[in-house]
Formats: C-alpha cells, sequence, structure tokens
C-alpha cells in the first residue's frame, strides 16, 4: 500500500523531469519542418528551429519541390543573417511574419518570389531588394526595413498598405501592369521620387494616394 502511494507521487516527477530533460538537450536542436501542400502537390518549410546564421532552403523535400516558407517559418531568428536556396526559382511565397523580427538579415535572393504577404520581413536588415518577379506585397511586408535600392519586376498587380514604412530608399519604380497602390504604402518613408510607367492603370483610390504624398515627385514615364 505504502509503495503505491508513493508511485503516484514518483511518476509526475519522472515525468516532470523527462519534459525538462528533452527541453534543454533537444527543443532547440537545430531543425527544419516541413508541410504538405496538396493543392499544389508540393511542400512549405513549415518551422525552423534552432539558430544558425546561414540557412540553406532545400530544392525538395521527400521527391517534391518546396515552394513556399510558411507562416512565422524563421520569426525572430536573432542570430539569422544571410538564406540561400538550392533551386532559387522554386520558391514562389512568403508568408506572413516568415522572417519577421529577424534583426540581422541582410541577404536574401528574392528575384523569382512571386508573392509576399503581410509582414514577412518586417524588422530585418534588407538594404538590397530585387523583386523581379513578384506580383502581390502585402500590408506592411517590408516594414522598418532599411532598404536602401529596390527594384520592382514586370508583374507586379498591388503594394499593400504600409509595406514600405520605415525604408531608406528614395526612388522607386512602378512598372505599368501595376493597379493598387493601398494608402500609406510609403507611410514615413525616404521616398522622394516615383516614377510610373502606366499611371492610367491604377485605380483612382491608388492615384489620390500617390498625388497625396508631401514632397515627393510623380514623373509619369
Amino acid at each position: 500500500m505504502l509503495f503505491k502511494q508513493k508511485l503516484r507521487f514518483i511518476i509526475p516527477i519522472y515525468i516532470v523531469l523527462s519534459i525538462i530533460i528533452f527541453l534543454m538537450f533537444f527543443a532547440d536542436r537545430f531543425r527544419i519542418t516541413y508541410k504538405y501542400n496538396s493543392d499544389n502537390d508540393t511542400y512549405i518549410l513549415e518551422k525552423v528551429y534552432g539558430e544558425k546564421e546561414k540557412i540553406e532552403v532545400v530544392d525538395k523535400y521527400k521527391n517534391k519541390i518546396v515552394d513556399e516558407i510558411g507562416i512565422r517559418a524563421f520569426y525572430r531568428k536573432d542570430k539569422l543573417k544571410e538564406v540561400t536556396f538550392e533551386n532559387i526559382s522554386n520558391v514562389k511565397k512568403i508568408d506572413k511574419l516568415a522572417f519577421a523580427y529577424c534583426a540581422k538579415l541582410s541577404k536574401i535572393d528574392l528575384s523569382y518570389v512571386e508573392q509576399i504577404d503581410r509582414n514577412a520581413f518586417e524588422w530585418t536588415n534588407l538594404k538590397e531588394v530585387n523583386l523581379d518577379n513578384i506580383k502581390f506585397i502585402g500590408a506592411s511586408a517590408f516594414l522598418d526595413t532599411p532598404i536602401e535600392e529596390i527594384h520592382l519586376g514586370d508583374n507586379l498587380k498591388s503594394i499593400g498598405s504600409m509595406a514600405f514604412t520605415h525604408t531608406k530608399f528614395e526612388e522607386i519604380t512602378i512598372p505599368s501592369n501595376c493597379k493598387y497602390i493601398y494608402e500609406d504604402a510609403f507611410y514615413k518613408s525616404s521616398i522622394k521620387t516615383i516614377n510610373i510607367y502606366n499611371i492610367n492603370n491604377l485605380d483612382d483610390d491608388s492615384i489620390d494616394y500617390i498625388y497625396s504624398l508631401e514632397d515627393v515627385e510623380i514623373k509619369i514615364l
């Protein structure tokens, strides 16, 4: 009887100690998890655990293409400085908050990415951004990121609200296919010149917003 009573206390203590040991030795071990996307028959890079200064995104997982960086996948990776891709043309989408608060992240090639969701690169350290194939830039996508140079490709359709808040570039060119530039897209940024290839393609609200910007020169190309 006494043994059973002791056992009742010992088992919970053992379980708690086991969890503590697991967390101490394994929780922060570097690893990457993936989630299957049945819509595209591809995999999403779901979550990065642990810290590294440089991380490579693999071309395939279980013989299927990795084409998306998931929600909060790299969120608050304090040591992360660079992200590379085994096959740079695979990744088409960066989900919301994917790299947010990676304060040291200064190097990642986004030239094949088509969609960047809201707050994806908030509070990173990117200085140059090349978005050759981008279609959609979400709200606050680059909020508080010190971008000094940016290039937008001809496929761009929309720029979300506060997408470039507190950025450092002084000039940007809006390609001819862009239809929406949402209010406060350049809020408290360093923008001085906006070049627009086809202002007639922009909706009325976007045009009103562009011309409401103070101390910004609008050039129609």
